[in-house]
């Protein structure tokens, strides 16, 4: 019994025209049963990894392998249906709930902000020495930093 039958995978050499093409049209060929579940399972949620393996599992005739394809099938038809519907071009944003929200998220945010910004002396960024020797530093002057960036 060869190595592909005992991992559970069909031989395809009649498939393909030239030796060597099955790594580039089939990436999955040389992956187990066991290594195509253990993809699925940490691959649940993600419809492009899911269909991959599927395509694989399309070429491989065990009992195990048309199993498996049937609830990588499943999944994947669940997640796509799961999927949001994209906003249609023209709507407008939702109107908040409360007419003064977006005054209490400003005040919050600039409350936030002014814990987070240190103006001590201990901030490298307030703090910083301009040295004349120090190759990590380039120093602008008299230019406009719009146009320099």
């Amino acid at each position: 019994m060869g190595q592909n039958a005992r991992r559970g995978q069909d031989n395809d050499s009649n498939d393909t025209p030239f030796k060597g093409s099955n790594s580039v049209t089939r990436p999955l060929f040389n992956k187990s049963l066991e290594d195509l579940t253990d993809m699925v399972t940490r691959n649940f949620g993600n419809a492009a990894e899911l269909d991959l393996v599927r395509r694989e599992l399309a070429h491989r005739n065990t009992d195990g392998a048309r199993r498996l394809l049937g609830g990588v099938e499943q999944r994947i038809a669940t997640l796509r249906d799961a999927e949001p519907k994209p906003a249609k071009p023209n709507s407008a944003p939702p109107a908040p709930r409360h007419p003064q929200m977006r005054q209490w998220t400003d005040q919050a945010v600039a409350k936030l902000r002014a814990r987070l910004i240190d103006l001590s002396r201990k901030s490298p960024l307030i703090a910083f020495k301009h040295t004349s020797r120090s190759a990590s530093q380039l120093r602008f002057v008299d230019e406009r930093p719009d146009l320099l960036f």
